[in-house]
């Protein structure tokens, strides 16, 4: 009788505030950043690596807060991305 395979499972969580958010990988903290963007765009390069190598993903990120900013203040100088529309 075969036994079946395990499929390993990431879990990403994204937790934290305005300025400091951290990022769970399976319950433990992985990193932090600057913004919820930051922590997004991280997550999202390792699951990358991790769906490559047949591990199943989740990322769990909580819906933005009354006010709360969802993506960083832009600061590279050049022009700014609402401006593209």
């Amino acid at each position: 009788m075969r036994t079946a395979r395990r499929i390993p499972q990431d879990i990403y969580r994204i937790r934290g505030n305005e300025t400091d958010w951290q990022v769970e990988l399976n319950g433990q903290i992985d990193r932090s950043y600057a913004s919820k963007q930051a922590a997004f765009e991280g997550v999202v390069a390792a699951a990358s690596t991790a769906m490559r190598e047949g591990h199943e993903i989740v990322i769990l990120v909580p819906a933005s807060r009354p006010g709360e900013r969802a993506f960083a203040e832009e600061d590279s100088g050049g022009i700014p991305w609402s401006s593209l529309t």
